[in-house]
């Protein structure tokens, strides 16, 4: 028997669209689905915001006026038993 591994990023996105489309859907939608496929959470770690990235983050607002932002999200490390 071993431990079988894997690593998913979540991302979530702002302005307008985020209407739309919660953060707390789309990670519990991204549970859901592995937990079917027999994928059980290890652990979460959230993504990290710098400097840079929130630069590159409002540019990107303020060009598709306020309809789009890419956000931090998430990386969640999922563990299944093979034998």
């Amino acid at each position: 028997m071993f431990i079988e591994n894997k690593v998913e990023s979540v991302g979530f996105f702002g302005g307008i669209m985020a209407f739309f489309n919660s953060p707390q859907t789309k990670l519990q939608n991204n549970l859901l689905d592995n937990n079917r496929q027999g994928w059980a959470v290890k652990f979460i770690l959230p993504e990290q915001f710098g400097l840079f990235y929130w630069l590159f983050s409002s540019i990107i607002l303020i060009c598709t006026l306020f309809i789009y932002q890419p956000l931090p999200g998430y990386f969640v490390v999922y563990e299944r038993r093979k034998d």
